[in-house]
């Protein structure tokens, strides 16, 4: 699945919530970012926050599960111009509400 359509159809995720999901993926991510486990320990208690300089890379890693839009919700698009395109953010919201809401037919 690409990381567009896995980011319109996957519902938001929290960093610490997608690796509670499978042991081990604490260790993983901070092999793949080159740091040690404890620092992402540190941003899931949230004592310290996610430093911007890997939040791309976390997005690629858990395959858009968790993506920069949900990491940084405030001020993505100040930081990542190329993410604030308002059609893409309305259709994304559709969908994910969509996703959420029982589905009604019209008669």
């Amino acid at each position: 699945m690409t990381l567009l359509i896995h980011w319109l159809i996957m519902p938001t995720m929290d960093l610490q919530d997608w690796l509670k999901q499978e042991h081990g993926r604490q260790a993983a991510l901070a092999r793949h970012l080159g740091i040690k486990p404890p620092q992402v320990a540190d941003w899931i208690s949230r004592d310290k926050p996610i430093p911007l300089v890997h939040m791309a890379a976390i997005e690629v890693f858990t395959e858009g599960a968790v993506t920069r839009r949900d990491m940084r919700p405030e001020d993505f698009a100040h930081i990542w111009p190329e993410l604030a395109d308002t059609t893409a953010t309305d259709l994304v919201r559709s969908v994910r509400a969509s996703m959420n809401q029982p589905q009604t037919s019209e008669t």
